[in-house]
């Protein structure tokens, strides 16, 4: 038999205890430094695109490119610029593989997990003071809606 809610009633009360996931329940420090941080990474990497859709836009303008690079010979600051930008790109490239590099080297033969012990069917209905066929149930089922109070401490 397959639930798609798992319903408890204990006490029979009004209070409802739903689990969801409500990003409502963020705090607003978490917020701003979430849209914070998201601006910024989005503006560097508008900064370093850029270049390349200016690229893209030339190759459909031909007449722009030549105009502005061997006319008027700007064709230098532009290979200098195309160079820095790939100095830039490979040093990043380079910091990048040698963190990950180091990170392998150093943590790879160590496992510092712990995992947490298993529990039985049984063992959580015995601390919910519930059915172990209700456990089941509520373990197979998507969403879970929580009548009364379950945590006594």
């Amino acid at each position: 038999m397959k639930l798609s809610k798992s319903t408890i009633n204990e006490n029979e009360t009004n209070t409802f205890i739903r689990i969801v996931n409500v990003p409502t329940w963020k705090g607003n420090a978490l917020v701003l430094g979430e849209w914070s941080f998201t601006f910024v990474m989005w503006s560097i990497w508008v900064y370093f695109i850029f270049p390349l859709i200016n690229l893209f836009v030339w190759f459909f303008f031909g007449k722009n490119i030549y105009t502005s690079l061997i006319v008027s010979h700007n064709y230098e600051y532009f290979i200098v610029l195309i160079l820095d930008n790939l100095y830039l790109i490979f040093g990043i490239a380079v910091v990048i593989i040698s963190w990950a590099v180091y990170n392998k080297m150093r943590f790879s033969r160590i496992d510092r997990r712990k995992f947490a012990p298993l529990c039985t069917p049984a063992e959580l209905a015995q601390f919910f003071k519930i059915q172990e066929d209700k456990v089941v149930q509520m373990q197979k089922s998507k969403e879970i809606v929580m009548k009364g109070k379950f945590i006594n401490r």
